[in-house]
């Protein structure tokens, strides 16, 4: 195509080129007459210049252009190729927002993934924000591990370059937000039922240290207090020679405190027939 556009190019300039000295030459002929000899001569060097080589696109520009110059007076100025401003602003592409004038941060990152680079001033500029929140945002796009850092100029590089990569990359962070959550609540259960057996076993110590004291007193039976409690046995009698001994009080109150340590349902339950 651009071959085609080529040469049509070079046809048009060449007609053109013929067309301006045909006039050039008709303005002279006006003014002078020309010899025969000399007309001869130069429709021989037209018939040598319209068999010669055709000559390069560049040469018949050139051509063209000083023919210009020389009908317009000498005024006439090439137009010159127009240079891209480095300078010029970036597009930027911005999703319709749902609400209009609210702007959701999937809506935000699904905008700025179509740019060349961000910043606090092109967030600025594409959303109208403040540079607090333009600033707060961009942390958030560097968070989320959609934008990079800084590259020293305010600028940060796309670490996520279009809509279908966007997609994926949030349910990414979806899952691994809810398996966060699951070790949390896991964890958090374990520290529960750590906390449970800690106090339970804090319970049987407790249990056992009060059995153990009772065991102690009970072994305590031959006391100089408790002797006095006894009290002296019943002599046998001369007729039926049988032994009969009187049950003191503190016999009794031991008996009711056993009675009662056996009765406590945790007491109970470790100190079973089952379990022993």
């Amino acid at each position: 195509m651009e071959g085609l556009l080529i040469l049509i190019g070079v046809y048009v300039l060449d007609i053109v080129i013929k067309k301006v000295a045909a006039g050039k030459k008709k303005q002279q002929d006006q003014h002078r007459e020309i010899p025969p000899d000399d007309e001869f001569d130069n429709e021989q060097q037209e018939e040598q210049t319209s068999h010669t080589k055709p000559r390069s696109l560049q040469d018949l520009i050139r051509q063209f252009e000083e023919a210009q110059r020389e009908n317009s007076g000498g005024t006439y100025v090439p137009p010159s190729p127009e240079v891209e401003d480095d300078e010029e602003d970036v597009g930027l592409p911005v999703v319709t927002p749902a609400k209009p004038g609210e702007y959701t941060f999937s809506e935000i990152a699904e905008s700025v993934v179509q740019w060349e680079y961000v910043s606090v001033e092109l967030l600025q500029e594409a959303f109208g924000f403040s540079e607090r929140i333009a600033q707060q945002v961009l942390a958030e796009l560097q968070a989320k591990r959609i934008v990079g850092r800084d590259m020293g100029d305010g600028d940060c590089d796309l670490l996520v370059h279009d809509k279908v990569e966007l997609d994926n990359h949030f349910k990414r962070l979806q899952r691994e937000a809810e398996e966060q959550q699951a070790a949390a609540a896991q964890e958090a259960s374990l520290q529960e039922r750590r906390e449970a057996e800690l106090k339970h076993q804090k319970e049987l110590a407790e249990l056992e240290e009060r059995a153990r004291q009772l065991r102690e007193q009970a072994g305590q039976g031959t006391s100089p207090d408790m002797n006095e409690a006894i009290g002296e046995p019943c002599l046998a009698s001369a007729d039926n020679h049988v032994h009969t001994r009187n049950l003191d009080k503190f016999e009794i109150r031991r008996g009711f405190i056993w009675a009662k340590v056996l009765d406590e349902p945790r007491f109970k339950k470790r100190w079973s027939a089952r379990a022993r």
